[in-house]
């Protein structure tokens, strides 16, 4: 079995059904936090306003909790992540299942130009709230991620946090 490691949309927008995907297991990712610092130049915003999506960094210490995607093949798989995640990185990490077996994955990660310096949850916000790409607003982005995870009972405090700083700025009804 092939694994690649998703810890945003990959989670739960399907795009793993067309790829005939075997088994999709709960996994933790040791090392790495999520980390708003992708602008999004495009989907979520423009050149003028970017707008924070997701990547992950290493963080000692810290555990990035997302979804392993198990493939037979996963050459197609890949091809396809490869040409979604444009400029991302892809490198193979371990990874422990909730089932507790230890895996293999690939994974993506952004260095490109469009790399945020660590910014401060409430500044995030700001760009959050009046950036606006082709795919939509990127508070919306960041409130569907919160959503996601909880759908999916993961907790991470990095998008509890930009999530809780829209919800402050007043752009969006409180939880």
């Amino acid at each position: 079995m092939r694994w690649l490691f998703g810890y945003g949309s990959l989670m739960w927008d399907g795009w793993e059904a067309r790829f005939e995907c075997a088994e999709r297991q709960v996994a933790d990712l040791k090392g790495y936090s999520r980390a708003f610092n992708k602008a999004s130049v495009r989907n979520w915003g423009t050149k003028l306003q970017p707008g924070p999506t997701l990547n992950i960094r290493e963080t000692e210490g810290a555990v990035c909790t997302g979804i392993a995607f198990g493939f037979a093949d996963d050459a197609d798989a890949l091809a396809y992540l490869k040409e979604r995640e444009g400029g991302f990185l892809f490198f193979t990490v371990a990874l422990r299942l909730h089932d507790g077996r230890q895996v293999n994955a690939i994974t993506s990660l952004y260095r490109g130009k469009n790399l945020l310096p660590d910014l401060p949850a409430s500044e995030l916000a700001d760009m959050a709230v009046r950036a606006r790409g082709t795919d939509g607003k990127a508070m919306d982005y960041v409130l569907n991620i919160e959503h996601q995870l909880i759908e999916l009972n993961i907790s991470d405090h990095v998008v509890t946090a930009l999530a809780d700083a829209i919800s402050a700025n007043g752009s969006v009804m409180p939880k």
